[in-house]
């Protein structure tokens, strides 16, 4: 048989106490009815107030093993959020080879036209010159032998020839040379959309590993709050059963003045015991989450080393007149269809939700009195009061711009993310903060 569950173990010690209480009620009223009932019902109380103690003896050892557990969940979790950086660093990574393959493609394809268009010129001065020739074959001039006197006929013929030959030849040439490029145009061609197709095959593959790799993230923060709740449950529970039992022993107490110190340096003796123990829990666990959620770099120090979010061209930056005609407050980034978008420093999510016409808007508590602000995706994979570190996933841009984003009037062909940077609730610029350039996208 296995042990028993941590519900059970719960029911169990409810159980227990409710029946010290109810022990204790019917020690009251004996001790109305005469003085040996109540001594009875004092030492009845005495001895369930003993156990009782040994109840919370028994949670502070659960709350212990509790804790290894709980720590142990948070560094399966913390393992799994380097993971996902680094795999949505390298789905970033996969969209700008699938760009640059585009774009490369596309320069082929106008070469490849280009080259059959001077094909065809080429054919036609070509078929002109072997049309002269087809002419001059059908008359050919007379030869010196036959007439010697009609030399001016024959030289004219022999000057024609040596014209034609070498521009034939010429033409022969650059018609081959020509072919021969077309041939390697294609095979680039080909080689360039089979090296297309692989990026793209390979980055399907690369984003369900990240959705896997989320899903149990997900599941060990859920596991995680279950079993924090769970206890939290459990030590309310015990301690209103511990202070129901304190108050009957301590009625009881009063009409036997002779036990009266004993039971209350005993009961005062627990109640030290009991607040001090939670007094520690209280402190530990706001050192536990000031630990894990405090940002690994101060985010004032972070100048010029903050990575773009996602993978787009720069529209405008702080500072600069948006196509609607008012002055920026952070930076637009036209993007990819369906890009990763990732977390530009590390932080507490604090809003996470669909914003009027902003599309998705996230909002990450960075510290220090920054927050950053960005809106205009298409999917979030957090949630708020949920930490993150920078370069970890947070969602994807959907297929076109929200109108809230861009402004009245824009164009929405392409999804565009905007970033805002904040520091006490002002906007502040942005620009200071950010290393490298983000990668260029076709529309």
């Amino acid at each position: 048989m296995g042990r028993p569950s941590f519900k059970h173990k719960q029911r169990k010690a409810l159980t227990v106490l409710t029946a010290a209480g109810l022990a204790l009620c019917a020690a009251s009223y004996a001790y109305a009815v005469d003085d040996q009932a109540e001594e009875k019902a004092i030492k009845a109380g005495t001895g369930e107030l003993k156990g009782l103690e040994d109840k919370l003896k028994a949670t502070k050892a659960r709350e212990k093993s509790l804790s290894a557990e709980i720590s142990a969940l948070e560094r399966e979790a913390q393992v799994l959020s380097e993971r996902l950086i680094s795999m949505a660093a390298r789905v970033q990574a996969r969209e700008a080879k699938i760009t640059a393959g585009e774009e490369r493609l596309g320069q082929l394809d106008l070469e490849e036209r280009a080259l059959k268009d001077q094909l065809r010129r080429r054919r036609k001065t070509l078929a002109d010159l072997l049309a002269g020739l087809q002419r001059l074959e059908q008359n050919p001039p007379p030869a010196l032998i036959v007439k010697p006197d009609d030399a001016l006929s024959a030289l004219r013929s022999a000057m024609l020839l040596g014209a034609i030959v070498p521009e034939l030849k010429s033409e022969a040439t650059a018609i081959s040379r020509n072919l021969s490029r077309l041939v390697e145009l294609r095979s680039a061609i080909n080689r360039e959309r089979e090296g297309l197709e692989a990026n793209i095959a390979r980055l399907g593959t690369e984003r369900e590993e990240i959705e896997t790799l989320l899903a149990q993230k997900q599941a060990v923060a859920t596991k995680t709050r279950g079993e924090q709740k769970e206890y939290h449950r459990l030590a309310q529970s015990l301690a209103k059963h511990a202070r129901n039992l304190r108050s009957l022993i301590s009625a009881l107490e009063k009409k036997r003045k002779t036990r009266q110190e004993a039971e209350r340096k005993l009961a005062e003796k627990l109640a030290k015991q009991e607040l001090e123990a939670e007094e520690r829990r209280k402190l530990e666990e706001k050192r536990r989450l000031a630990v894990l959620n405090a940002p690994r770099v101060r985010f004032s120090r972070s100048r010029s080393k903050i990575g773009y979010p996602a993978q787009g061209e720069k529209l405008y930056t702080y500072g600069d007149k948006k196509p609607d005609g008012k002055i920026s407050k952070g930076i637009a980034l036209a993007t990819r269809s369906n890009a990763q978008v990732t977390a530009p420093a590390d932080g507490t999510v604090v809003y996470a939700e669909e914003f009027r016409s902003y599309g998705k808007l996230l909002i990450i508590n960075a510290g220090e009195g920054y927050h950053l602000l960005l809106a205009g995706l298409g999917s979030l994979t957090v949630t708020a009061g949920q930490t993150v570190r920078a370069g970890e996933p947070i969602g994807t841009m959907g297929i076109e711009a929200a109108s809230g984003v861009v402004g009245s009037g824009a164009p929405t062909n392409r999804p565009v993310l905007y970033v805002e940077f904040r520091r006490n609730g002002k906007s502040i610029d942005s620009r200071p903060w950010w290393a490298g350039s983000s990668s260029k996208v076709r529309g």
